[in-house]
């Protein structure tokens, strides 16, 4: 596993300049067990979209953009639901159960880096909004129907579930991300397939990578503010700053990427999981205005089914 306190990774996750405007993530969900308010219709969607994806077994996913300084500004999650249309977070409510709630250990992330990605995405997307969710369009994201994926509109307000979506987006808005297939073809595990592909990890890591050496007293900062972030409770949580979070995700975006790159899949799942928890708490607890209990509320309504 990357040891990022070694001589020859002691750099710099904290830039002073912008340093995560050229990164964005893909936050994807685990299965998770059947919420007790699911319908026999819910029940049998989480199993299907469970059972009919390759390895590994992956329900959800979503466009994450590093929060702004300023807390007025909510394009962060980008994403679409079962039931609704496609759009930033604030469309949907009770974001922090959703993602803290039951499904908070589920959560695993990926890097995605280019060029002015963050500020793209969130100037970008809006053109994506409203598109409808479609669980219809999942057919041709498994075989056979991926042999006729191409047929599928990719407009932007085309019908769509979750990983047509982000791939339509990333494709549309950061062509240079090169993905392999139309949008339809995927479903959340494939899009994390061919997403976390070696040769785009080394690539990631190529673009995070190049900071200045920190300081003994830096790299302690550093590691003190990554604790808070991932074991601490909201009022540790909400005392960080936004620069403090900023240096965290930079750590372990640059270490999702080298584990995604040259470790094993059990590493990269470990920090992939890690990563996520950062950008959650980051988003959820510290970046919105509105306090937070300590305690953890349950899942959200049917309406947000996390799934394609």
């Amino acid at each position: 596993m990357l040891d990022l306190q070694g001589p020859e990774l002691r750099k710099l996750f904290l830039s002073k300049s912008s340093p995560l405007d050229d990164v964005c993530f893909l936050i994807f969900l685990e299965p998770t067990e059947d919420d007790p308010s699911w319908g026999t219709a819910e029940k049998a969607l989480n199993w299907l979209v469970t059972h009919a994806q390759p390895s590994p077994s992956l329900t959800h996913v979503e466009i994450v953009c590093p929060p702004q300084e300023t807390p007025s500004s909510p394009r962060v999650h980008f994403a679409t639901y079962c039931g609704q249309s496609s759009g930033w977070e604030y469309s949907f409510g009770d974001s922090y159960s959703f993602y803290l709630g039951s499904n908070a250990s589920h959560w695993r992330a990926i890097p995605i880096a280019a060029d002015r990605a963050a500020e793209r995405i969130r100037n970008g997307a809006d053109a994506f909004s409203e598109s409808p969710y479609s669980i219809g369009s999942y057919i041709f994201s498994a075989p056979p129907g991926r042999f006729f994926s191409w047929l599928v509109p990719s407009s932007s307000k085309a019908p769509s579930h979750c990983a047509s979506l982000a791939a339509r987006v990333l494709s549309r808005i950061l062509p240079e991300v090169s993905i392999s297939h139309a949008p339809a073809f995927y479903g959340p595990s494939t899009l994390f397939s061919e997403l976390t592909k070696p040769r785009r990890a080394q690539a990631t890591c190529s673009k995070l990578g190049d900071e200045t050496v920190l300081s003994l007293v830096e790299s302690e900062e550093l590691n003190k503010n990554q604790e808070v972030l991932l074991f601490g409770d909201n009022t540790s949580v909400g005392s960080l700053s936004h620069t403090e979070c900023v240096g965290v995700v930079k750590r372990l975006a640059i270490k999702a990427a080298h584990t995604t790159a040259y470790g094993d899949s059990v590493a990269a799942r470990i920090v992939q999981k890690q990563l996520a928890k950062a950008l959650l708490r980051w988003s959820q607890v510290q970046h919105f205005s509105e306090e937070v209990s300590g305690e953890v509320k349950s899942t959200t309504s049917w309406q947000r089914i996390p799934k394609l």
